[in-house]
């Protein structure tokens, strides 16, 4: 302002500036009181006594400066009229308190009572209710029950038999439940997703079938299918859109967001998340919070992505916040999960347990045979979209990185790690272990993999995955040659090898366990490796399997089916879910590596988030 501007036209602005609204003029009239009162005029000035009222000198002199302020606050008011001038500010209110894993979380129809799925140990999931009059959450009294939607009329759609799978997917039976309780009535088997329709008289799913991923609504009627696997199915509030997320590489979360319709016309909103987790629809139909990891960002964070497909951040909070839902009145329903994964391990001699990973986000330990090295992946953000395949010896020296991808296994001589690199479409390579320099692998159509194995000569290796369209299955491919051989039936997601590289015995993605002769010959079911079990490997002379369930270790006999414990894992971490995911095994079973997981969360009501 200039030197010559008056003190009470300085204070006016300054009015107008004030960083409180509640100090500032609120309007155009509030400017002209103060113009006029004789409180604004100069205490040196005299005042003029006429007829007639006068403004003081200083207003006539400055008009041009008046009438600034004046345009400032119609501006003022404009904006006003258009919405607050200042946000409100974001509350966070927490509603859980228990140390526990928690899956997902909705809102009830009256926007106060919360209904959620969490674990308290391992992974026995159950239902809770947080009531508006009792706010400790009480559980539904469903043992091995999974949340998936809240209708309109008060009714929750759940898994019973739950069973844990991944990352937040659960499959189970589809049942229907009363919110205020009862027994539940079952519907359909091997769900893993629905929601509720707006009226709450149908419901879409997303099922495994013939080895791909379906959604459907109403169910059977099959809106789209994916060879990859499908999550997070939520119903537009309107009920004429279904969003999901479609991940290329089972077991992994890494994908895009879609929308479909009811004449099945599918819409790619966003793609090539490095992860993603959680969905919910604004309630204007208009956009969708996830929260998601993208190409070039730093931390996994939350995200509105709108029908065009344009993203913004409306919310920014720590690491490790997932949407789960949003009331009719805007509150955001979000958990905030702590999810660490290590890798423990016994060398040959070691008496104990060491830690053998790689910061705080290691898995898929592979040992080798003798029980000397292990190969591991990097999941963490500093790995990058691609992770990172690590090498260290198993007496905890430092750790060597070899390159991108996932570490899958250790050549029978050690000199080489199976690698799958998950691109689109994936890329597998060896790392040499030693000197060397890295090789490529050319496998055909295979789009995306599960599971990659050596034969014991050394010369070939098993693939695992699925091409474009085409349900999962094993292949075998020589390393001096890009054909890959089928092995088995389709419908396969993992295999391992047999010592003489004759046989090999895969599960399917129904859970049963089939032996397959690599030369063509009819699959042998194994009806004593239960669903829940995964098989580690063969032992050393080919005469069992070595298969895990949770913590526990056993060896079974393929002839007769008997069993024998071989190993009992102590893992001990903090609250929460407590998980061993993956095994591996030297010949000496007294070796051996693992990844012990922890999933805990807190659960958030978050008011203000525009």
């Amino acid at each position: 302002l200039p030197k010559s501007t008056p003190a009470p036209l300085r204070r006016l602005l300054a009015r107008c500036l004030e960083r409180d609204p509640k100090t500032r003029l609120r309007d155009i009239g509030e400017a002209r009181i103060a113009l006029e009162s004789p409180t604004a005029v100069e205490p040196e000035a005299p005042v003029a006594v006429a007829a007639a009222p006068k403004r003081p000198a200083w207003m006539v002199g400055t008009a041009a400066l008046v009438l600034v302020a004046l345009g400032a606050l119609a501006a003022l008011a404009v904006a006003r009229a258009r919405g607050p001038a200042i946000a409100p500010p974001v509350t966070f209110l927490q509603k859980s308190f228990r140390r526990q894993a928690i899956f997902n979380a909705r809102f009830a129809p009256d926007g106060r009572t919360i209904v959620y799925s969490g674990a308290n140990e391992r992974t026995k999931s159950e239902v809770f209710v947080i009531r508006p009059e009792y706010q400790e959450a009480v559980p539904l009294g469903i043992p091995a029950s999974h949340l998936l939607a809240v209708s309109s009329k008060n009714e929750l759609a759940i898994l019973t038999k739950a069973s844990w799978q991944h990352h937040r997917v659960f499959q189970g039976t589809l049942a229907r439940v009363p919110l205020g309780g009862g027994a539940p009535r079952e519907l359909l088997e091997d769900v893993r997703e629905a929601d509720w329709s707006p009226d709450g008289s149908q419901l879409a799913i997303i099922r495994e079938s013939q080895g791909k991923d379906r959604l459907e609504y109403p169910m059977g009627k099959v809106l789209y299918e994916s060879s990859g696997y499908l999550s997070d199915l939520r119903i537009s509030p309107d009920g004429k859109k279904f969003a999901f997320m479609e991940h290329p590489w089972r077991g992994d979360d890494r994908g895009g967001v879609s929308v479909i319709d009811l004449a099945g016309k599918r819409v790619v909103l966003a793609d090539g998340f490095g992860a993603e987790e959680g969905l919910a629809w604004a309630p204007n139909g208009q956009e969708l919070l996830i929260s998601a990891w993208m190409e070039g960002e730093s931390i996994y964070q939350i995200a509105a992505i709108d029908l065009s497909g344009r993203i913004r951040h409306p919310l920014i909070v720590p690491e490790g916040f997932t949407p789960q839902d949003i009331a009719t009145g805007g509150a955001l329903l979000a958990t905030s999960d702590d999810t660490p994964s290590l890798i423990m391990g016994r060398a040959p001699g070691d008496l104990a347990e060491r830690d053998l990973s790689w910061l705080d986000a290691s898995g898929s330990p592979v040992i080798s045979r003798d029980g000397s090295t292990l190969a591991l992946t990097d999941w963490g953000r500093s790995a990058g979209s691609n992770y990172a395949v690590l090498m260290r010896k198993m007496d905890g020296s430092p750790a060597l990185k070899l390159g991108e991808g996932s570490a899958e296994d250790l050549s029978p001589d050690g000199r080489w790690v199976l690698v799958v690199v998950p691109t689109t479409p994936a890329r597998v390579m060896l790392y040499p272990t030693g000197p060397g320099e890295a090789r490529r692998l050319d496998a055909g159509e295979l789009e995306a993999y599960s599971d990659g194995h050596w034969f014991g000569d050394g010369k070939s290796i098993l693939l695992c995955g699925n091409a474009v369209g085409k349900a999962p299955r094993c292949y075998v491919r020589s390393l001096d040659s890009p054909e890959l051989h089928p092995v088995g039936l389709e419908g396969v997601d993992r295999g391992v090898v047999s010592p003489d590289g004759e046989q090999v015995l895969v599960r399917r993605v129904t859970g049963d366990s089939l032996l397959c002769p690599v030369s063509g010959d009819t699959p042998r079911p194994l009806p004593f490796i239960a669903t829940a079990e995964r098989v580690i490997r063969f032992s050393p002379d080919g005469t069992k399997v070595w298969v895990a369930h949770g913590r526990r270790v056993e060896s079974i006999e393929l002839t007769s089916g008997r069993r024998e414990m071989i190993l009992e894992l102590a893992v001990s971490q903090g609250g929460g879910m407590n998980n061993v995911t993956e095994i591996s095994l030297a010949d000496d079973p007294r070796v051996y590596a693992y990844t012990a997981a922890e999933y805990s969360s807190r659960l958030f009501q978050i008011e203000g988030v525009k």
